[in-house]
């Protein structure tokens, strides 16, 4: 049988009114994982992501955040500062296109 600190919970939320059901039943201080492909591109859904990351640290108190996509300072920079660790894996996307640069 597998024990709950085997498994990485994947949290997405949407506006305000999914954040109930979004958070519930994920332990409490243990690591995360987000995908922020995509959520943060567009200027327009900067913050909505930003307070759904705020409100999911506030409910889960993770200790750890592995982030799909780009890890902004400006979203998650005073979480790093308290003391989370952020961990980010960039897409597949990105790694790509960075190669191709390297390339040029």
């Amino acid at each position: 049988t597998r024990r709950s600190s085997d498994l990485v919970n994947n949290v997405r939320w949407g506006t305000k009114e999914t954040w109930d059901y979004c958070f519930e039943g994920i332990p409490k201080n243990t690591i995360v994982s987000i995908g922020a492909v995509g959520c943060i591109k567009a200027k327009c859904n900067w913050r909505r992501f930003a307070e759904g990351l705020e409100e999911m640290i506030r409910r889960l108190t993770p200790k750890i955040i592995l982030v799909y996509g780009s890890a902004q300072d400006k979203f998650f920079g005073k979480y790093r500062e308290a003391g989370i660790q952020i961990i980010e894996y960039p897409s597949r996307t990105r790694v790509v296109f960075e190669k191709r640069q390297r390339h040029e």
